[in-house]
């Protein structure tokens, strides 16, 4: 029988708990201070109040109106959902200044968090802490407890939270561990001076989930969750094709450009462009209507077109903050959403188009990965030619799924963006940049010198056609003469015999 969910309010946690946390079953979440504990309940508790349902918090830790404050600090209308009575706030926060004499119980305290689910109909709970919960008993005591708690939380059928710091409940460590049906460990590390909190599933009876430490971070809007390792490969490709906004470029990439959802690297040395043509398809994509996001480890993003584009936003640096903060670790550890992602770095600019998770390799831009081997379009940018001249070259060194261009090309960087151009290609050698334009004008100067020579010889050749013309209508006029007084010489001869013949005939007759 599948196990049935309650999504937490995190699409990345509920990926990670394959649907969302145990429906009508206690969720431990423990960890030391600082770890993100009460923001991951209120959260969970704010996304059950957007869908129509009440909710009970059990604090023991801070003061209602302070949870209230927090909540609306994170833009979830704590106040508006308390004055509406869809949530409930109980304070069993310990009073320090009285002495509890006798054994401790817990069943007051569980009628009154009944009373209240009941009051509001509520079908969540979430007890921030527990061990200010159980704050008073004997070391003995606390598994006997946490099992009624737990126990009674089943019976209630409501999903609850119980948030617990790590090392309490002495005499019983761990064993909330075991008593609980899905633990979250949350934990923070300091690496290099820069701190990251990570979130980490302990165990989820019933149910598959994922088992990695996954970084989040605590954001304006609450948690920021998104688990790159937990992402599935059994995507629909898709067909769709973006222009690169460089219509040579989109010719080099099959025609029309490169293939929605790929992973796009450029590398180049520094100077080559690498940036100027992520920006450029950045502001393509979004000329199109689409959302990008732009993640700087090195320099600025800039251009005229550019910063309309990304709303005057200031850029941020990683300069303190944690990796889960950090575009360059995030990018690698944890992924990144949106329709297209723009890491730049100090040697490579990976580009990553697409929606929807998935994993996008070979695009972190630090020299993690080599250029070409995972990126499914790798674009290769070196900053001199053949001859050594500052000018670039763009060659597609290969693309997934896609006929693809082999050549390579000539680019410059002008005041209205990126131009492309083919190279000098002849006599065996490739040429680019000013010695281009060198061979380029001494191909036209000796193209003007056969030009000149051609017309020379078409004016000979015409001059030796006009004198054979004419020596041949002499020759012709000579032969013509020559032709006729032999005619008439035959003619003459022939009149002349005829005569001779007539006389000898007429003497023949009178002899006779």
């Amino acid at each position: 029988m599948q196990m049935s969910k309650v999504t937490s309010g995190l699409k990345g946690l509920d990926t990670i708990l394959n649907g969302g946390y145990p429906a009508a079953s206690p969720t431990l979440l423990k960890g030391a201070s600082g770890t993100g504990k009460t923001v991951f309940s209120l959260g969970f508790v704010h996304a059950r109040l957007c869908r129509g349902e009440a909710a009970v918090i059990a604090t023991c830790d801070e003061a209602p109106r302070r949870l209230v404050g927090y909540m609306d600090s994170f833009g979830m209308s704590g106040s508006e959902h308390l004055d509406a009575g869809r949530l409930v706030i109980c304070d069993f926060r310990p009073d320090l200044s009285q002495t509890v004499v006798g054994e401790y119980d817990l069943s007051p305290i569980l009628l009154r968090i009944a009373g209240a689910i009941e009051q509001c109909g509520a079908g969540v709970l979430v007890i921030d802490s527990m061990q200010n919960l159980l704050l008073g008993l004997d070391p003995e005591h606390p598994r006997h407890e946490l099992l009624e708690l737990f126990d009674w939380v089943r019976d209630q059928g409501v999903t609850t939270l119980v948030t617990m710091s790590e090392g309490d409940a002495e005499g019983g460590a761990l064993f909330e561990e075991y008593a609980a049906d899905c633990i979250i460990h949350l934990t923070q590390h300091l690496e290099h001076n820069l701190m990251t909190r990570y979130l980490r599933v302990l165990k989820l009876r019933g149910s598959s989930h994922g088992s990695n430490n996954y970084p989040f971070s605590l954001t304006g809007s609450g948690v920021s969750l998104l688990p790159i390792t937990s992402t599935r490969l059994d995507y629909q490709a898709s067909i769709r094709r973006v222009s690169t906004g460089v219509a040579r470029i989109d010719e080099m990439l099959g025609g029309e450009g490169y293939l929605q959802g790929v992973s796009l690297m450029v590398s180049g040395r520094a100077g080559s462009g690498k940036t100027i043509l992520a920006t450029t398809m950045m502001n393509q994509v979004l000329e199109q209507g689409g959302q990008g996001v732009v993640h700087l480890v090195r320099g600025v993003a800039g251009g005229a077109d550019a910063q309309p584009a990304f709303g005057g936003a200031r850029p941020a640096t990683p300069s303190g903050v944690g990796a889960a903060n950090d575009p360059l670790r995030t990018r690698h550890r944890n992924g990144a959403g949106g329709a297209f992602d723009l890491h730049h770095g100090a040697d490579r600019a990976g580009v990553s188009p697409g929606a929807g998770p998935r994993p996008r390799l070979g695009a972190d831009g630090h020299g993690l990965f080599a250029p070409g081997k995972d990126a499914d379009d790798p674009l290769h940018l070196p900053h001199q030619g053949p001859g050594g001249d500052p000018g670039a070259e763009r060659v597609v060194v290969k693309a997934r799924g896609s006929r693809t261009s082999c050549q390579v090309k000539e680019f410059t960087i002008t005041d209205s963006g990126i131009r492309i151009e083919d190279p000098y290609i002849g006599e065996g050698a490739l040429v680019v940049g000013s010695a281009k334009y060198a061979r380029i004008e001494q191909e036209r100067e000796e193209a003007e010198r056969k030009r000149y020579e051609l017309t020379e010889v078409e004016q000979a050749l015409a001059a030796l056609e006009a004198e054979y013309q004419s020596r041949r209508e002499s020759s012709d006029a000579k032969f013509e003469a020559r032709r006729r007084a032999l005619e008439r010489r035959m003619d003459e001869l022939r009149r002349q015999a005829d005569q001779t013949g007539s006389v000898r005939d007429g003497m023949r007759d009178w002899r006779s």
